[in-house]
């Protein structure tokens, strides 16, 4: 920030800005009620420290540890749709995660957290609405170059009407989604797909 020329330091001193360790703050040691219990504290003692401010912007990196192991990450993505559950928007939150720590999860928890989030930030400043729509169609891309547009149109046939899945279902339930793949396709070649629609959507969801 001081190489763009934004003087931290007198933000801080000023109260304008606060900054704490996610590893104490932001960690799967910490239940999500807790957590979110906490941003409200940080919030009521920044007010109380220096007023009401016009405003709020939080914004979070979760801990590696966070991406160690999949009970971990199921934690996290309870922890942002719990927050998703409360958000009334009367505070700018804004949620960071770096593609390597990303690389590290399933696709049905990718899935997860953008379900928990309204938009997705890019380098040009715009946010991107996220959408049942927009993921479904990131699906049907993502199966259309792996499979053509014959073989990708088969597919979300067969498990629509034989695996009870239907595009909507694709999107909200992707654990669904990954498991009936699974069954119409041999393992290797559902897990190349599944690892095609990840990176379709990691490409499209980017900074």
């Amino acid at each position: 920030m001081s190489k763009m020329g934004i003087e931290v330091e007198d933000y801080v001193e000023s109260g304008a800005l606060t900054i704490i360790s996610n590893d104490i703050f932001y960690s799967p040691q910490v239940a999500s009620p807790i957590l979110i219990e906490q941003w409200h504290k940080l919030f009521s003692n920044i007010e109380k420290k220096n007023g009401k401010p016009k405003g709020f912007v939080a914004m979070g990196m979760p801990t590696s540890s966070f991406f160690s192991s999949l009970s971990h990450q199921e934690h996290l993505v309870e922890y942002e749709t719990a927050v998703a559950e409360k958000y009334d928007g009367n505070i700018e939150a804004i949620c960071c995660y770096t593609t390597e720590s990303m690389d590290y999860m399933p696709f049905k928890h990718i899935i997860g957290l953008l379900n928990a989030h309204q938009n997705t930030a890019h380098r040009d400043y715009a946010l991107n609405q996220w959408s049942n729509s927009r993921a479904l169609s990131i699906i049907k891309r993502s199966l259309n170059e792996a499979l053509g547009s014959h073989g990708s149109r088969l597919l979300l046939n067969i498990l629509s009407h034989d695996c009870g899945l239907n595009g909507e279902d694709a999107i909200l339930c992707a654990s669904r989604f990954e498991e009936n793949l699974r069954k119409v396709l041999c393992s290797s070649e559902a897990g190349n797909i599944i690892e095609k629609v990840k990176a379709e959507f990691m490409k499209d969801v980017v900074f």
